[in-house]
């Protein structure tokens, strides 16, 4: 059985790759697709030293924002793009600078992302809480819809958040419920959070999905220290 997902997928006239993320009975598609972004031709900054709770920790960059997340996730090529289409083919999120955490323990052995974080399409608005709300529903209706059906989803949960550069932004989070799906790790719950944060004109974005309930899952405190780190 196929995704619903994968056929809404962003695509490149080059080639398209698929990423299970295994939010419901099959895994959900989170598409990712080779369109070289305009940061892929200059050289990126040098990296500034990382505050010390972030020591060890790799950094991400994107088209002018970056985040950080611990050694031990993966990180994918930055000419990925990453998103999702609605079924009329409009696409409802976007973005880059994809990185996926495979540490969390599946029956069988299966390899299933326990978590991702990809920098979202910045919008030119000023109401961060605005952009950070409906972020959060665009990228959970994309995270939880499947050919087995999609997650029911809460209310977004928003509040400000102070960043590790002691900036302000605005997180919302979504919490998803998996009950009543055959879920290949036997997930129950999914968490997709966005932290939106002013710069200029544009609001930047960052997106976590993750599953919060099974083994070896990413905990509430490194997930607070991952939205923390967007710069």
């Amino acid at each position: 059985m196929t995704s619903r997902v994968a056929h809404r997928a962003l695509r490149s006239g080059r080639r398209t790759t698929a990423l299970a993320l295994a939010v419901v009975s099959v895994p959900v598609l989170l598409a990712v697709t080779s369109v070289a972004l305009a940061a892929a031709l200059r050289d990126p900054p040098a990296p500034s030293a990382p505050p010390a709770p972030y020591a060890g920790w790799q950094t991400v960059e994107g088209d002018g924002a970056s985040y950080r997340v611990p050694a031990d996730w993966e990180l994918h090529p930055p000419d990925e793009r990453v998103g999702y289409r609605d079924d009329a083919g409009r696409v409802r999120a976007r973005g880059a600078a994809l990185s996926t955490y495979r540490g969390n323990d599946c029956p069988g052995g299966v390899r299933h992302p326990g978590a991702w974080a990809a920098l979202a399409d910045p919008v030119r608005a000023r109401d961060t809480a605005a952009v950070a709300t409906a972020a959060a529903r665009q990228w959970a209706r994309g995270f939880g819809t499947s050919d087995a059906g999609t997650a029911r989803t809460g209310r977004p949960r928003v509040a400000t958040l102070e960043r590790a550069d002691g900036r302000p932004a605005v997180a919302a989070t979504v919490t998803l419920d998996l009950h009543g799906l055959d879920n290949p790790c036997g997930e129950v719950t999914a968490e997709l959070s966005v932290v939106a944060a002013r710069d200029g004109a544009v609001v930047r974005l960052l997106v976590l999905g993750r599953h919060p309930d099974v083994a070896g899952a990413v905990d509430d405190a490194r997930t607070r220290q991952i939205l923390r780190s967007l710069t």
